[in-house]
Parts: C-alpha cells; structure tokens; sequence
C-alpha cells in the first residue's frame, strides 16, 4: 500500500501558535509485525550567529554532510507496532521540532501526541510502552557557519563527511566513520561496541584535544600530511596491538591483558594539540599518507 503525507520540520516559536503537522511520501510495507515508513524533512531557519548543532536519537543511523549552503534535514523513520493503528497514528504524528539556545540549533524527533517529548521517550513512557518501537535514519547536512556538532545516538551507525570545526559524537553501539574532515577543539568520538575510522583532510587546529575510544572494536586513524614534533598521540588498548605506520617506519606494540599507555609512542602532526585514543577490545592502526605511499 502506498500514502501520502506531510511531515515537517516546526521551528520553536511556530510551534507555540500551531499544532499542524506538514506532510511528504510515505511507504507502508506490513510484515510479521506492523511497520511503516515515513519521510520526515524540511530546511530550519538559522538564527544569526548559530554555530553549534545538537541532535539526539534512541535507535537508528546519522549521517552528517559539512559544507551546504544551507541546513537541511531528511529522516526516513520505520516506526513497529503491534497494530496498523498504532503505527498510523504514531507515524501521522512525527515532525521535527528545532529550537535555538544560545548559539545552538537543536534539533528533536517529536509526535504530535505528546508535545515537549522527544518520540522515544514519548513511547518509553506512555501507554505504547513496549508495544512499539522508532528507527530514524537521518541525514544532515550543514552550512560552514556551523563549527560544532554534537551527535548522541543510543544505537547506529554514525558517518560524518566534509565537516570542519569541533564535534561530540556518541554512540551506544554502532560504527563511527569519519572521512574528508577537519577535527578541532575538545572532540569527542566514542561508541560502546563497533570500530571508528578516521581519514582527516587536515590537521587540527593548535591547541586542539582529540579523544576517540571504543570499549569494544577497532581503530584506524590516518594522519593529514607530514609529521613535525608539535603534537602527541597517546594510544591505550586493554586488549590487542598498536601499529604506528610513519615515515615508512612500521611500529607495533602486542598487549594482551591490561590497558596500557603507550607513553613511548609520540607522533607530531601540524599544529600544537594533542590525540587520544583508546580501546577496550580491538587494534589500533594509525596511518600516516606519505608512508603509505612509498
């Protein structure tokens, strides 16, 4: 069966004078248990001076595209439950809601049904309570004006491509990509359980702290460009190896129990900052381009 609606994405100040709710294509497929999909989007407003993005989710993927003229947002969610009703109603009722604090958008999957609830704890805590579930999977993409994005996602996979400036991005248990960027600042990346991948297009900026850990999974890191004495990289790893790949020089230190730092190993990349990374269980593997190439 196939539908139509509008779902759309409602500034704060819009929301407080209109309970409406826009709509796009949705498609309906049933199985074993009832399931919808519904595309949920629009282009929010930025304020002058917003620089920071926030936008957290319970359960799906979010992909994160830096360097847009303007900010937009897509998601197409699957919401399941028990019944066909459920599911239309809940799905009937989705929009975003985005509201601006300070010089941050923030950004939240809502339902009509419960107003001032994010969809997840709508469901969590009201009588859909283990009767139904929502999956988002969301695409961002992001103006240079914004320098900094935090992503926290309760399980899924997070990919970030093209973004410059600082980010926190925290995952329960999924994988963390991040390709073509300039990390900076006080960032962040962790994920309970799945491997990060870090390709940097640049170095980060002086004075910069990079801290990237996974309690469960691997870690391959590959440096922008050639090395020089400014910067250090401490690695820890509770269980597995650290291979260093720099200068045409291969390093690599085996641990079998126990987290150790590998004070010993310090790696310099343009600009004064400083690189974290850790490792409950899985290797580490940092690459450096120019040693890669000989």
């Amino acid at each position: 069966m196939r539908y139509s609606r509008i779902l759309s994405c409602i500034p704060a100040a819009a929301l407080l004078c209109s309970c409406g709710v826009a709509v796009g294509n949705n498609n309906f497929s049933i199985s074993l248990k009832y399931e919808k999909q519904a595309e949920v989007g629009n282009k929010p407003d930025m304020e002058k001076g917003t620089d920071s993005f926030v936008y957290s989710f319970d359960a799906g993927s979010c992909k994160i595209n830096g360097g847009a003229e303007t900010a937009e947002v897509s998601s197409s969610v699957t919401v399941k439950g028990d019944t066909q009703e459920m599911d239309d109603k809940i799905a009937d009722s989705l929009y975003f809601f985005t509201e601006t604090k300070e010089t941050a958008m923030h950004l939240t999957l809502c339902s009509g049904l419960s107003e001032g609830l994010d969809v997840w704890s709508f469901i969590r805590n009201g009588e859909y309570k283990d009767k139904a579930s929502v999956s988002a999977d969301t695409v961002l993409s992001l103006p240079e004006s914004i320098t900094c994005c935090e992503i926290e996602d309760g399980a899924g996979n997070i990919e970030i491509n093209g973004f410059s400036g600082q980010a926190k991005i925290v995952t329960g248990a999924g994988a963390v990509d991040v390709k073509d960027s300039v990390l900076s600042g006080a960032t962040e990346i962790d994920t309970g359980a799945g491997s990060i991948s870090i390709d940097l297009a640049g170095a980060p900026a002086m004075g910069s702290m990079l801290d990237i850990s996974t309690g469960v999974g691997e870690i391959t890191f590959t440096l922008p460009g050639s090395l020089n004495e400014d910067t250090v990289i401490e690695l820890n790893t509770g269980v597995g190896s650290i291979t260093l790949d720099t200068a045409g020089h291969e390093y690599t230190v085996e641990k079998d129990e126990g987290a150790v730092l590998a004070h010993e190993t310090e790696i310099s990349i343009d600009g004064k900052c400083k690189i974290r990374m850790s490792t409950g269980t899985g290797d580490i593997t940092i690459n450096e381009p120019s040693a890669l190439e000989e």
